[in-house]
């Protein structure tokens, strides 16, 4: 007789691995479900004429973008007719990790144009001379950002003298994400995951950054300013949640796939973008929100590169971007938020749903934009440090 349950693991490991692969590959995710350039009904003809006065007010596009960052940050599908229209092709050069993009710039070699940092790298990588200053005039879509996206919070795309090193396209907020059918109403408390009557009924993903702001954030500390005392508690809050995970996922689909089966009823590190890929996984109950200790927020911004030999087409690039119809159709494809106001109408209601725009402010308040701990330091904890510790974590699950 067939071991029925080993049957069930392995669908649900296929189920979990197509997921993985489909958060990998943008396009193939949205190819699977369902979201995407077609749901907001902006067909590619539409997005080729979408601009106007201010995409005229860039520089001109011609020649070859040599991109540098993660598969789908070019944003292939929704740029295509843009690209088209202005003879612009991409050299692109897909990343695996945040880490690869230092050394990819700074060693020599291949020269690229466009990439991008995640704002929790910013301070890490300011010393490094990683990218050029933006001229905003030449980028003038500027001026449809959310006044949150404009502003010079944490110096994230601002500097403290007014250059501009960033513009921001894409953002998200982590907290808590549970299947609502299991548990109605959700839970208030990252604490309440570590109720016994839980064990091995949450998901905990293999992300270190993420789960150590969250314990940073629920401890009320401070992330780049950590002592080793400190570290301490830290460290001992996130091993209880790893005694209390069914498992620590390889990645963020395992984490969908397994709420989707009814292993888990609950996640830490919760991203919304999870309710999606629980959805296309066949469960629509699956939520997320921001609980009483509060979340984090990361947003991700477009970069000239300090080897860049085509910046002003960089620029026209990342000023079509910012076009509403544009900027929509990237957050339905990445799964995230938009950055432009007149966006969120353009949305599809899956990716609408997934975050609030009526007071952005206030959202960024509940789940502020993070920064990762310094890359080197004497007197505080690093980012070095928590990748080894949690290497450490992960062993002992």
């Amino acid at each position: 007789m067939a071991d029925t349950s080993a049957e069930k693991e392995r669908s649900r490991q296929a189920e979990a691995a197509r997921i993985d692969i489909a958060i990998l590959s943008r396009r193939e995710l949205l190819r699977r479900s369902g979201i995407g350039l077609l749901t907001i009904g902006v067909a590619p003809a539409l997005l080729a004429g979408c601009g106007g006065g201010d995409e005229a007010a860039a520089p001109k596009a011609t020649g070859t973008i040599d991109f540098l960052s993660f598969e789908g940050y070019d944003l292939p599908d929704q740029t295509a007719a843009w690209r088209k229209e202005n003879g612009v092709e991409f050299n692109s050069t897909y990343i695996v990790a945040n880490e690869d993009i230092p050394p990819k710039l700074k060693v020599g070699g291949a020269a690229y144009d466009l990439s991008y940092y995640g704002v929790g790298f910013k301070d890490g990588w300011a010393p490094l001379g990683l990218w050029l200053p933006i001229d905003e005039a030449k980028v003038p879509n500027i001026e449809k950002l959310f006044p949150f996206f404009k502003s010079d919070v944490l110096n994230a795309w601002v500097d403290p003298d007014g250059t501009r090193t960033g513009v921001p396209f894409t953002w998200g907020s982590v907290g808590l994400t549970w299947d609502d059918a299991a548990l109605p109403g959700g839970l208030e408390s990252f604490y309440d995951l570590l109720d016994p009557k839980f064990k091995d009924k949450i998901g905990l993903p293999d992300d270190a950054p993420s789960n150590f702001v969250l314990a940073v954030r629920m401890l009320g500390y401070d992330t780049t300013t950590l002592t080793q005392d400190q570290y301490k508690e830290v460290t001992d809050l996130l091993r209880q949640f790893v005694k209390q995970a069914k498992t620590v996922s390889p990645g963020y689909g395992d984490v969908a796939s397994l709420l989707a089966s009814g292993e888990i009823v609950a996640a830490f590190s919760g991203w919304a973008a999870i309710n999606s890929f629980a959805a296309g996984a066949g469960k629509d109950t699956v939520k997320t929100s921001i609980p009483k200790e509060g979340g984090y927020s990361f947003a991700d911004a477009y970069m000239v590169a300090s080897t860049a030999d085509n910046a002003d087409t960089v620029l026209a690039f990342i000023n079509h971007v910012l076009e509403p119809e544009v900027n929509a159709a990237a957050a339905d494809f990445l799964v995230g938020g938009v950055t432009v106001e007149g966006s969120v109408e353009l949305l599809s209601p899956a990716t609408a749903s997934l975050y609030s725009y009526e007071n952005i402010e206030a959202s960024f308040e509940r789940a502020p934009l993070f920064k990762l701990p310094p890359f080197e330091s004497d007197q505080y904890v690093t980012y070095q440090d928590w990748l080894d510790t949690w290497a450490e974590l992960k062993a002992g699950a």
